[in-house]
């Protein structure tokens, strides 16, 4: 609060209200009310050994702290299955006491600034935007801290059909604030779990909810910017939402480079290509290409990709702030607590004076040290196995009796299929070996919040991935002319490669979210009627606790495959047209392959709050930023776009590569001046958020913190004081 009153005055209500939660219970056996939370214990009349935060201890500390709960064996008795659930005065209370952000109602925000309040010195403060300067009614997406005080409570947006403030998201937030807050229960549920005292702690799924989203969300049908981001977010929370936000966005924007891509593929299937023999500036002969209309398609698709892509970030960046107003996810504050894998000394808070752990830096750095040299000695295993291929590659495609295949017209070296599997399957064996090793690495450093844990881990499998993916394709565009003769099949067996090494993980991608699942489930369905063994009285709690897990890895799992793609779409993409329209395809299946699996295939997932994608946004603009100079580089280098120039300047080999670097630092210097140009004039938060965060301000300071005008008292002086306007003479 920005009042010291009033903040006295909500302390000491809390204080009062904090000392009785037996007010705030509800009927335990009332069907009505949902159970919102599960925590699994191992059955302790089982387990041999005592767990090192027994269950009894855990139970006291939700009962002290206003929670309900239910205690139930699982079907096989091995387990105890724990359900909790709130009454809403004690969510209010929670509400309050963290500054929850929740949605203002429209029409009472303005009935109230129509009516203000005279009685505590604030004049009426309605606002219009009469001639329409921006895109949100002044008083919609307006967020505050909640108020547990009745005079308020009709400000709030009232989000269910009861009458309730909170959304089904908040709700779970609230739970998980109470169970794990340093001020409430002071239960560390990643600890717990680590140390075996629990099982598992989510929350539970909600049938009619996840009716209603499924029906909105994947039918059969539906276009990518059609999904119902709200909804998500009200029911996964904010980092899920944007994951799924950016999917959809990115996913719609495939549709604009995949029709001009397929534009591209048609000019080049009606254009006959014919081959002459020139000699290069060395003196030795090959085959190229005449120039045709695809001489001019190459370049400009290159350059609207350029463009594609520098629009599709600058967009997605604007996108990100939107949502972020729109959940009051603007002003969230930085506060983490530490991590329970985080070890140290033992030491009191310098700032506080709590217990906490330090870490020194110097030993931090250390492990940093170490973890990024493994990760470059893996890259550089990787950039062996990749020169290992080519070499085989240069075998069996160069030799004089070089196989090919003919696929729909084309003759393919079978070499560079046979070494572009090759190629498929050294990345997914290098990957898993990566994924093995590296998330141990990354415990290893010792990060303290989950933000640097995931920071880092993010960079370090963006370079990996990097590496892995695009080792092959770089040496082909950059560095196939340098170390091998000179030929006119440069593009070709990029374009083929590209097609064959992206082409196979989607395929494999695909086979192992959506069939590998299903024919486990069903070959467990079969094992479990054959021993009969089947559970008829479990509980959803139970069934819940055996689905597979979603929680931050999940989407950055998710976010790795995208990003990945992102680079496949645009970092060679003039050598292969169809890859944008390959990925529009693939995206529109994953929207629906990942939603159908969050409702009903995996535990719902504990919310997390986000304000934006993270460092995956740092690492698009890096890709965008590098598409400009490998485009530009196939199109001078790798295409036979500029071979005119060998038999133009003839006898002048350094005149050739003049002319090319020319060409290449020209396209990008314009494709990087446009990007900057873009960036300076498009703003990364559009003015319409700009003006409703302030509007934000504005009206929490009026309608909830109810400051008073800012008034400047006349000066008091007598009555018989007047000013004199009498006007002397100079001097």
């Amino acid at each position: 609060m920005s009042s010291k009153a009033a903040a006295k005055k909500r302390n000491e209500k809390l204080m009062a209200n904090s000392a009785n939660y037996g007010s705030v219970y509800l009927n335990v056996n009332d069907p009505s009310q949902h159970w919102d939370y599960a925590i699994a214990f191992p059955n302790p009349e089982t387990r041999s050994t005592p767990a090192p935060v027994s269950m009894q201890e855990i139970l006291e500390k939700l009962h002290e702290h206003g929670l309900q709960f239910k205690l139930f064996y699982s079907s096989t008795r091995d387990m105890v299955l724990c359900q909790i659930r709130c009454h809403y005065k004690r969510l209010q209370m929670e509400a309050d006491r963290i500054d929850m952000p929740v949605l203002l109602d429209a029409k009472a925000l303005q009935a109230t600034a129509e009516r203000g309040f005279p009685e505590l010195g604030i004049a009426p403060f309605a606002i219009s935007d009469v001639k329409r300067l921006y895109d949100f009614h002044p008083y919609e997406h307006i967020h505050a801290a909640y108020e547990d005080d009745d005079e308020q409570q009709n400000l709030f947006a009232k989000r269910n059909l009861d009458g309730s403030v909170f959304a089904p998201v908040e709700r779970m937030k609230l739970i998980e604030s109470i169970i794990v807050s340093h001020e409430c229960c002071n239960l560390d549920l990643d600890a717990l779990c680590m140390d075996g005292s629990i099982l598992a702690c989510y929350p539970l799924h909600n049938e009619d909810e996840i009716a209603h989203l499924a029906k909105e969300w994947i039918p059969k049908v539906a276009a990518p910017w059609t999904q119902p981001i709200e909804e998500i977010r009200d029911y996964f929370g904010e980092r899920i939402a944007f994951y799924f936000g950016y999917l959809g966005h990115y996913t719609t924007w495939l549709m604009y480079a995949s029709i001009v891509a397929l534009i591209v593929v048609f000019i080049d299937m009606a254009t006959k290509t014919e081959e002459r023999t020139i000699e290069d500036a060395n003196g030795k002969s090959y085959k190229s290409e005449v120039p045709s209309v695809m001489t001019y398609v190459i370049p400009a698709f290159a350059i609207f990709m350029c463009i594609w892509s520098t629009l599709f970030m600058e967009s997605w960046k604007r996108k990100q702030q939107v949502y972020a107003m729109k959940w009051g996810m603007t002003e969230i504050e930085g506060e983490e607590s530490t991590r329970p894998q985080f070890t140290g000394e033992p030491v009191l808070s310098a700032i506080t004076g709590a217990k906490t752990r330090y870490f020194p830096s110097t030993k931090k750095y250390q492990r940093v040290a170490v973890s990024w040299a493994l990760l470059f000695l893996l890259c550089s295993v990787v950039i062996a196995i990749v020169a290992g291929i080519f070499r085989l590659r240069y075998k069996l495609v160069e030799g004089q009796n070089a196989w090919k295949a003919d696929f729909m017209g084309l003759k393919i070296p079978v070499g560079i299929a046979v070494c572009s599997g090759a190629n498929v399957i050294q990345i997914i064996i290098m990957g898993k070996i990566y994924y093995r090793s590296f998330y141990r690495l990354n415990e290893y450093e010792n990060h303290e919040t989950d933000a640097q844990y995931e920071n880092s881990l993010v960079l370090k499998t963006f370079v990996f991935q990097f590496i892995n993916n695009f080792s092959a394709l770089i040496y082909i565009a950059f560095l196939k002319n340098i170390f091998e003769e000179p030929s006119n099949s440069r593009l070709h067996e990029l374009a083929y490669s590209l097609a064959i090494v992206y082409g196979s993980q989607l395929v494999i991608g695909n086979v192992k979210e959506i069939l590998l699942p299903r024919v486990w489930v069903w070959l467990s369905k079969r094992s479990i009627l054959k021993q009969e063994v089947v559970a008829e009285h479990q509980s959803e709690a139970e069934k819940e606790f055996f689905l597979a897990t979603y929680e931050w890895s999940g989407t950055f799992d998710d976010f790795t495959e995208i990003i990945t793609q992102f680079g496949f779409c645009t970092l060679f993409v003039v050598a292969f047209p169809l890859t944008p329209v390959l990925s529009l395809l693939n995206n529109y299946l994953e929207i629906r392959v990942d939603g159908y699996r969050l409702l009903f295939e995996n535990r719902r997932p504990r919310p997390r709050n986000a304000s934006n994608i993270g460092l995956w946004m740092e690492i698009i603009e890096f890709m965008t930023t590098l598409a400009i100079v490998t485009n530009a580089y196939v199109v001078v280098w790798t295409s036979n776009t500029l071979d005119f120039l060998e038999e133009k300047y003839s006898g002048h080999p350094n005149m050739v590569q003049l002319t090319r670097v020319e060409a290449f630092m020209i396209f990008v210097a314009v494709m990087l001046a446009f990007r900057f140009c873009i960036a300076k004039l498009i703003s990364d938060v559009p003015p319409s958020v700009v003006a409703q965060i302030k509007r934000q301000l504005f009206f929490n300071n009026k309608a909830i913190y109810r400051l008073p005008d800012d008034i400047v008292s006349k000066y008091s002086r007598r009555p018989d004081d007047v000013f004199d306007m009498t006007i002397q003479e100079s001097g």
